[in-house]
């Protein structure tokens, strides 16, 4: 390849890596994930790599957000403050669950956020999106206060 070819590519990676990134810090302000990576072109996903390579999630692009996968949850759930709602200890079945579920949630919570959804042991169960409000998940009498996407058990 040509220096230009090169030295495009680098430029590439330097922009991706710079999404990728500022999508982290935006979608989960109280924590950096250090010293991470990107691995993959422009489309619809790409992996974002700690430095020995483990994978803690993806990036899609078509939507601008960060999808943690169970290594980047259990970071997450040890570290972060903020999207984490804790849930009553039950067996997760269906892909819903309902506010009566839902012992805490954090404030900044709003509609459509990713969250991260914990035990009362703070061990991950699940991630999905918020259909309420952090404060409607403890205050409504009922209704779906989180869309699962993965489940950890």
């Amino acid at each position: 390849p040509s220096n230009s070819s090169a030295a495009s590519d680098v430029y590439k990676r330097q922009e991706l890596t710079s999404r990728f990134d500022a999508a982290l810090r935006y979608q989960f302000k109280d924590i950096v994930f250090e010293k991470t990576k990107f691995k993959g072109k422009y489309g619809k996903f790409g992996e974002i790599l700690l430095e020995d390579n483990t994978t803690i999630g993806k990036f899609d692009f078509s939507k601008g957000i960060v999808e943690l996968d169970k290594e980047g949850v259990e970071i997450y759930a040890k570290k972060g403050e903020s999207y984490i709602v804790k849930l009553e200890d039950f067996e997760l079945k269906g892909d819903n669950i309902f506010v009566g579920g839902v012992v805490e949630a954090s404030e900044c919570i709003a509609p459509r956020d990713f969250v991260v959804c914990i035990d009362s042991t703070d061990m991950p169960v699940c991630t999905g999106f918020a259909m309420v409000s952090g404060k409607d998940m403890c205050e409504l009498p009922h209704g779906v206060a989180v869309k699962v996407k993965k489940k950890f058990r």
